[in-house]
């Protein structure tokens, strides 16, 4: 409904004005592009490198990396990676094993092999948080779009020192681990696959940045950004908090591989479900950075309407995002599901 709005008042101020105001696009000369959100607890973390462009970016393969922890250089990459998405598409990943430590210093450095182009970032890695309790239910909700979903509603308890300014991301996450028939050969086998959906905050006080509601398809005028991101700050916290977070289960994806392999809906035997709590330390850069693209991902942000985005960049000599999370996970163990046909 905001977008028709909006749409609305964009027509009327452009029917009312009469006088041209002239308008040159000129062409500004590519950046180097660095994308590289680390976690600091993963064996490999991808960097993406790439040529900004004035109608799509160029993803490099012919460039090198090098990576620095406290002054030290621990890894030099050379040899990209390339990996097709479901999509169809090719992305050409650099990966790294380095694993990090709270308060390490990481300067990343990255230039083509011609030389043309050099851009670096540097971030010191924050210290974890723990969560110290959490609680789990089972709820269904009813559906304008489908007659009911299944959800499960999270009650996460940490602890913030509020000593200085420190930036937070809550993750939930859907391990499957699937038992079926292949449809081609018939044989028994386990698929194993990780699924996530839109996380549902609009409970919550911090994640709504002090707006709650208990409607989830509140789209009114003055809705407020969804925060599918779990991004927050602790200006709202004052030492043990507990928050409320929500994800459908998706018991959707029987045993799919992916969204391209319907027939494994007709041999599902079984699907053990694991949801995976996680509770992430980031830096300030990062936290700005998720928060806009909130808005970019926003059902009611359009390209050609609204004002464009400005992302927040840590790179020198170029643009894009370097960050590292570092955090702690809990485990909640679901009933295995059986499909009924």
């Amino acid at each position: 409904m905001k977008k028709y709005i909006y749409i609305i008042i964009i027509i009327f101020f452009a029917l009312s004005c009469e006088n041209e105001i002239p308008f040159d696009i000129k062409d500004n000369p590519p950046k180097l592009v660095i994308n590289a959100l680390f976690d600091a607890k993963k064996e490999k973390n991808d960097i993406i490198l790439a040529l900004t462009g004035r109608e799509k970016v160029t993803y490099l393969k012919d460039a090198s990396i090098s990576i620095y922890v406290n002054g030290e250089l621990k890894d030099h990459l050379t040899a990209p990676e390339i990996e097709s998405t479901p999509y169809g598409e090719r992305e050409i990943i650099y990966k790294t094993k380095i694993r990090f430590t709270p308060d390490d210093i990481v300067r990343i450095e990255a230039k083509t092999n011609d030389g043309k182009y050099q851009a670096w970032s540097e971030v010191t890695v924050p210290y974890p948080i723990n969560i110290k309790n959490i609680d789990a239910a089972i709820i269904t909700k009813n559906s304008a779009w489908s007659s009911s979903n299944d959800y499960l509603r999270v009650q996460t308890t940490f602890t913030d020192d509020g000593k200085q300014a420190n930036y937070y991301r809550i993750v939930m996450l859907f391990d499957l681990e699937i038992e079926a028939k292949n449809p081609d050969t018939f044989n028994d086998t386990v698929i194993y696959n990780t699924v996530t959906e839109n996380l549902i905050v609009n409970e919550d006080v911090v994640l709504t940045d002090g707006r709650p509601s208990t409607d989830d398809d509140d789209n009114g005028l003055l809705a407020p950004v969804q925060n599918n991101y779990g991004v927050f700050d602790n200006s709202r916290i004052n030492g043990t908090y507990t928050m409320i977070t929500s994800m459908i289960i998706p018991y959707y994806s029987f045993g799919y591989t992916g969204y391209y392999a319907p027939d494994w809906y007709k041999y599902i035997k079984r699907i053990k479900v694991k949801a995976r709590v996680r509770l992430m330390s980031i830096s300030k850069m990062q936290y700005f950075y998720l928060k806009a693209l909130n808005i970019y991902d926003s059902v009611d942000y359009d390209n050609y309407f609204n004002l464009p985005i400005k992302f927040p960049s840590n790179i020198e000599g170029g643009t894009g995002i370097f960050g590292i999370s570092i955090g702690n996970e809990a485990i909640i163990r679901l009933n295995d599901y059986t499909p009924n046909f």
